[in-house]
């Protein structure tokens, strides 16, 4: 019987202006329905987290929407959150044991 561990390494890019009102309000949304006291750091993963496990095409809670590669499906949710892709390809490393 065959062994490998095989690990994928996946890499989005995201951009957001913390001063801007509509992540001012992601961040103030985030911290009052889901964590008191988040950073703008833990905002920022969740979001990105969240659009590649289930799209950025859906509303993403205590978060709002991301634009994705330019596509905003709900601008009046618009988190101010824009990621280059919500479905990268991996890098793939196999390790045989």
């Amino acid at each position: 019987m065959k062994k490998a561990t095989i690990n994928l390494h996946y890499s989005i890019e995201v951009q957001w202006d913390p001063n801007s009102e509509a992540f001012q309000r992601t961040l103030e949304s985030y911290q009052h329905f889901i964590h008191p006291g988040a950073y703008e750091e833990t905002v920022i993963i969740q979001a990105v987290q969240q659009a590649f496990r289930c799209g950025a095409d859906r509303l993403i809670e205590g978060v709002g929407f991301v634009k994705c590669g330019g596509a905003l499906e709900n601008e009046t949710l618009y988190s101010g959150i824009d990621i280059d892709d919500d479905d990268p390809e991996p890098i793939i490393e196999v390790e045989y044991q």
